[in-house]
């Protein structure tokens, strides 16, 4: 039995979030996708399954949302996954950090894209994240700046292993 997650939480609506998602969440930097394939995965034969992201700007976020369940992440990734069904093999991982572009506008998007304030608040709270967030960002970055991302990939296959 899988343990229930904030990602299955009644109270997250991804629908109110999904247009800003669409637009400020980016998939994965090419070097993601170039590492894939060098490890044959990702070829046209293939089936994957992006399970996973993660945001940031925690403190502002808790300000507005106080029963936001998804902070706490530092960058920590170790080679496990947890829940992982009894018919997929874990066979290994990889991950490193890569600086992503943003300007203040797209960052603004890309944390409101989360759950803790596009899919949960209501459109009044989410202005006045904005207004504040947007706040924080003129006294603390140039109109445009990197946010280094931790990037990773756990790789499982399906069946189990067999030794001789």
């Amino acid at each position: 039995m899988y343990e229930l997650t904030t990602e299955q939480d009644d109270r997250i609506d991804w629908g109110k979030t999904a247009e800003d998602y669409a637009k400020y969440r980016p998939g994965p930097p090419p070097s993601f996708y170039q590492r894939l394939l060098a490890l044959g995965i990702g070829l046209p034969e293939q089936q994957v399954l992006d399970l996973a992201t993660g945001t940031g700007v925690e403190e502002l976020i808790f300000q507005h949302n106080p029963n936001w369940h998804g902070a706490g992440y530092h960058g920590a990734t170790r080679p496990s996954y947890p829940g992982l069904s009894p018919s997929m093999h874990y066979c290994g991982y990889f991950y490193y950090d890569e600086a992503i572009a943003f300007n203040r506008q797209s960052w603004i998007g890309r944390i409101r894209a989360s759950r803790g304030i596009g899919a949960t608040l209501n459109s009044e709270q989410v202005a006045a994240f904005d207004a504040e967030h947007e706040a924080l960002l003129r006294q603390i970055a140039e109109p445009e700046f990197t946010i280094t991302h931790r990037i990773d990939a756990h790789i499982l296959r399906p069946g189990t292993v067999t030794t001789g």
